[in-house]
Protein backbone atom coordinates (compact mmCIF):
# COMPACT_ATOMS: atom_id res chain seq x y z
CA UNK A 1 0.00 0.00 0.00
CA UNK A 2 2.84 2.66 1.07
CA UNK A 3 4.73 1.49 -2.43
CA UNK A 4 1.29 2.41 -4.20
CA UNK A 5 0.99 6.03 -2.43
CA UNK A 6 4.97 6.61 -3.05
CA UNK A 7 4.01 5.58 -7.21
CA UNK A 8 0.89 7.86 -7.30
CA UNK A 9 2.86 11.25 -5.32
CA UNK A 10 5.57 10.45 -7.74
CA UNK A 11 3.20 10.26 -10.83
CA UNK A 12 1.57 13.50 -9.68
CA UNK A 13 4.50 15.37 -8.77
CA UNK A 14 5.81 14.74 -12.26
CA UNK A 15 2.05 15.64 -14.17
CA UNK A 16 2.01 18.99 -11.89
CA UNK A 17 5.97 19.54 -13.14
CA UNK A 18 5.27 19.28 -16.73
CA UNK A 19 2.02 21.33 -16.62
CA UNK A 20 4.03 24.41 -15.31
CA UNK A 21 7.18 23.82 -17.39
CA UNK A 22 7.37 26.55 -19.90
CA UNK A 23 7.49 24.20 -23.06
CA UNK A 24 3.61 22.39 -22.12
CA UNK A 25 2.26 25.62 -22.12
CA UNK A 26 4.21 26.58 -26.00
CA UNK A 27 3.25 23.33 -27.56
CA UNK A 28 -0.54 23.81 -25.97
CA UNK A 29 -0.71 27.28 -27.78
CA UNK A 30 -3.55 27.74 -30.36
CA UNK A 31 -2.89 29.51 -33.34
CA UNK A 32 -1.07 29.27 -36.89
CA UNK A 33 1.81 31.57 -35.69
CA UNK A 34 3.88 31.01 -31.96
CA UNK A 35 7.20 31.99 -30.17
CA UNK A 36 8.81 31.12 -26.95
CA UNK A 37 11.42 33.58 -25.64
CA UNK A 38 14.45 33.02 -23.23
CA UNK A 39 16.68 35.57 -21.19
CA UNK A 40 19.94 35.36 -21.63
CA UNK A 41 22.62 37.32 -19.55
CA UNK A 42 26.08 39.90 -20.91
CA UNK A 43 27.70 36.36 -21.63
CA UNK A 44 24.58 34.99 -23.92
CA UNK A 45 24.27 32.39 -21.03
CA UNK A 46 20.18 31.43 -20.61
CA UNK A 47 19.01 32.78 -17.11
CA UNK A 48 15.92 30.84 -16.82
CA UNK A 49 13.76 33.65 -17.58
CA UNK A 50 11.03 33.11 -20.40
CA UNK A 51 8.20 33.91 -22.81
CA UNK A 52 5.47 32.88 -24.74
CA UNK A 53 3.20 34.22 -27.27
CA UNK A 54 0.68 33.52 -30.24
CA UNK A 55 0.56 36.32 -33.12
CA UNK A 56 -0.98 37.34 -36.35
CA UNK A 57 2.17 36.63 -37.81
CA UNK A 58 5.35 35.30 -36.50
CA UNK A 59 7.30 38.51 -37.06
CA UNK A 60 4.40 39.15 -34.54
CA UNK A 61 4.65 36.23 -32.19
CA UNK A 62 8.18 37.19 -32.01
CA UNK A 63 7.70 40.71 -30.84
CA UNK A 64 5.02 39.36 -28.33
CA UNK A 65 7.02 36.87 -27.09
CA UNK A 66 10.27 39.00 -26.77
CA UNK A 67 8.23 41.33 -25.08
CA UNK A 68 6.36 39.46 -22.42
CA UNK A 69 10.40 37.95 -21.61
CA UNK A 70 11.40 41.54 -20.78
CA UNK A 71 8.17 42.10 -18.37
CA UNK A 72 9.43 39.41 -16.20
CA UNK A 73 13.19 39.78 -16.96
CA UNK A 74 13.95 43.84 -17.86
CA UNK A 75 17.80 43.22 -16.56
CA UNK A 76 18.44 40.86 -19.61
CA UNK A 77 18.47 40.38 -22.84
CA UNK A 78 15.53 38.35 -24.43
CA UNK A 79 15.99 36.40 -27.58
CA UNK A 80 14.28 33.65 -29.96
CA UNK A 81 14.65 29.88 -29.10
CA UNK A 82 11.56 28.88 -30.41
CA UNK A 83 9.36 29.90 -33.49
CA UNK A 84 6.25 27.12 -34.66
CA UNK A 85 7.80 24.08 -34.17
CA UNK A 86 11.52 25.16 -34.79
CA UNK A 87 14.26 25.37 -32.57
CA UNK A 88 16.04 28.32 -33.19
CA UNK A 89 18.05 29.58 -30.08
CA UNK A 90 21.61 28.93 -31.86
CA UNK A 91 20.67 30.83 -34.81
CA UNK A 92 19.50 34.19 -32.37
CA UNK A 93 22.62 34.26 -30.12
CA UNK A 94 24.55 34.48 -32.83
CA UNK A 95 22.80 37.18 -34.43
CA UNK A 96 22.96 38.58 -31.05
CA UNK A 97 26.49 38.34 -30.58
CA UNK A 98 27.15 39.78 -33.93
CA UNK A 99 25.22 43.00 -33.33
CA UNK A 100 27.11 43.14 -29.86
CA UNK A 101 30.31 43.15 -32.02
CA UNK A 102 29.18 45.80 -34.74
CA UNK A 103 27.73 48.20 -31.42
CA UNK A 104 31.05 47.34 -29.40
CA UNK A 105 33.32 48.71 -32.78
CA UNK A 106 30.77 51.65 -33.39
CA UNK A 107 31.53 52.91 -30.39
CA UNK A 108 35.52 52.62 -30.19
CA UNK A 109 35.23 54.35 -34.03
CA UNK A 110 33.55 57.25 -32.22
CA UNK A 111 35.82 57.30 -29.07
CA UNK A 112 38.45 57.22 -31.52
CA UNK A 113 36.49 60.26 -33.46
CA UNK A 114 36.85 61.82 -30.46
CA UNK A 115 40.78 61.53 -30.09
CA UNK A 116 40.48 63.78 -33.12
CA UNK A 117 41.08 60.98 -36.15
CA UNK A 118 39.51 61.68 -38.84
CA UNK A 119 40.92 59.93 -41.75
CA UNK A 120 39.57 55.94 -41.80
CA UNK A 121 43.22 54.25 -41.48
CA UNK A 122 43.79 56.38 -38.71
CA UNK A 123 40.40 55.61 -36.95
CA UNK A 124 41.02 51.96 -38.17
CA UNK A 125 44.53 51.77 -36.31
CA UNK A 126 43.38 53.23 -33.24
CA UNK A 127 40.43 51.17 -32.90
CA UNK A 128 42.58 48.20 -33.08
CA UNK A 129 44.86 49.77 -30.61
CA UNK A 130 41.67 50.11 -28.41
CA UNK A 131 40.32 46.41 -28.11
CA UNK A 132 44.07 45.47 -27.78
CA UNK A 133 43.66 47.87 -24.64
CA UNK A 134 40.64 46.28 -23.34
CA UNK A 135 41.63 43.06 -23.76
CA UNK A 136 44.42 43.45 -21.80
CA UNK A 137 42.36 45.40 -19.21
CA UNK A 138 39.45 42.94 -18.66
CA UNK A 139 42.32 40.07 -18.47
CA UNK A 140 43.98 42.21 -15.78
CA UNK A 141 40.51 42.51 -13.65
CA UNK A 142 40.15 38.64 -12.99
CA UNK A 143 36.70 38.97 -12.77
CA UNK A 144 34.00 35.93 -13.35
CA UNK A 145 32.53 35.94 -16.22
CA UNK A 146 29.34 36.03 -15.12
CA UNK A 147 30.04 39.56 -14.04
CA UNK A 148 31.17 41.25 -16.48
CA UNK A 149 30.76 40.77 -20.47
CA UNK A 150 33.27 38.34 -22.66
CA UNK A 151 33.80 39.47 -25.73
CA UNK A 152 35.25 37.18 -28.15
CA UNK A 153 38.26 39.09 -28.67
CA UNK A 154 39.67 37.09 -31.78
CA UNK A 155 36.67 37.91 -33.64
CA UNK A 156 37.24 41.75 -32.50
CA UNK A 157 40.47 41.71 -33.54
CA UNK A 158 39.70 40.66 -36.99
CA UNK A 159 37.13 42.48 -37.69
CA UNK A 160 39.25 45.71 -36.11
CA UNK A 161 41.82 44.51 -38.61
CA UNK A 162 39.38 44.29 -41.12
CA UNK A 163 38.83 48.45 -40.94
CA UNK A 164 42.90 48.87 -41.23
CA UNK A 165 42.53 46.77 -44.23
CA UNK A 166 39.56 48.86 -46.21
CA UNK A 167 40.89 51.92 -45.45
CA UNK A 168 44.45 50.85 -46.71
CA UNK A 169 42.93 49.77 -50.01
CA UNK A 170 41.11 52.83 -50.28
CA UNK A 171 42.45 56.74 -50.78
CA UNK A 172 43.12 57.71 -47.48
CA UNK A 173 46.03 58.74 -46.01
CA UNK A 174 47.11 59.30 -42.51
CA UNK A 175 48.29 62.66 -42.01
CA UNK A 176 51.23 63.20 -40.93
CA UNK A 177 51.71 66.75 -39.53
CA UNK A 178 48.45 66.46 -37.29
CA UNK A 179 48.23 64.83 -34.27
CA UNK A 180 45.73 63.55 -32.74
CA UNK A 181 44.36 64.46 -29.21
CA UNK A 182 45.89 62.77 -26.09
CA UNK A 183 43.37 61.09 -23.98
CA UNK A 184 43.54 60.68 -19.91
CA UNK A 185 43.04 57.67 -18.66
CA UNK A 186 42.50 56.95 -14.76
CA UNK A 187 44.26 54.80 -12.28
CA UNK A 188 42.32 51.82 -11.08
CA UNK A 189 45.12 49.24 -9.63
CA UNK A 190 48.18 47.97 -9.56
CA UNK A 191 50.32 44.51 -8.88
CA UNK A 192 53.97 43.22 -8.54
CA UNK A 193 55.31 41.33 -11.88
CA UNK A 194 58.79 39.89 -10.28
CA UNK A 195 60.60 43.25 -10.04
CA UNK A 196 58.49 45.27 -12.27
CA UNK A 197 54.69 47.38 -11.20
CA UNK A 198 52.05 46.65 -13.77
CA UNK A 199 49.88 49.58 -13.15
CA UNK A 200 45.79 49.23 -14.67
CA UNK A 201 43.93 52.28 -15.76
CA UNK A 202 40.60 52.49 -17.17
CA UNK A 203 41.62 51.47 -20.59
CA UNK A 204 45.86 51.31 -20.41
CA UNK A 205 48.26 48.92 -18.66
CA UNK A 206 51.62 49.91 -18.13
CA UNK A 207 54.43 48.58 -16.83
CA UNK A 208 56.82 50.80 -14.15
CA UNK A 209 59.82 49.96 -12.27
CA UNK A 210 58.65 48.23 -8.79
CA UNK A 211 60.25 50.83 -6.75
CA UNK A 212 57.92 53.76 -8.41
CA UNK A 213 54.02 54.23 -7.60
CA UNK A 214 51.68 54.59 -9.98
CA UNK A 215 50.46 58.04 -11.41
CA UNK A 216 46.78 58.61 -10.69
CA UNK A 217 46.51 59.59 -14.14
CA UNK A 218 48.07 59.47 -17.41
CA UNK A 219 48.13 60.91 -20.74
CA UNK A 220 48.25 58.69 -24.03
Amino acid sequence: MKKLIALLLTIGIAGCASMYSPMYHYNNLSGLFKAKAVAVNSNNQLTGGWGISTGSSLINARSNAISRCKQSNSQFVCVIEWENNNYVLTKSLTSLRQQNQKQYLAAKQNICRGYGFKESNAIATCVQNEINNDKIYQNAQNVQKSQSRSYNWNALSELGASLSNSANNGTYIQPQATQPSRRTYLYVRDYMNGMNRVCIYDGWTQTMNGATLCPLSIQR
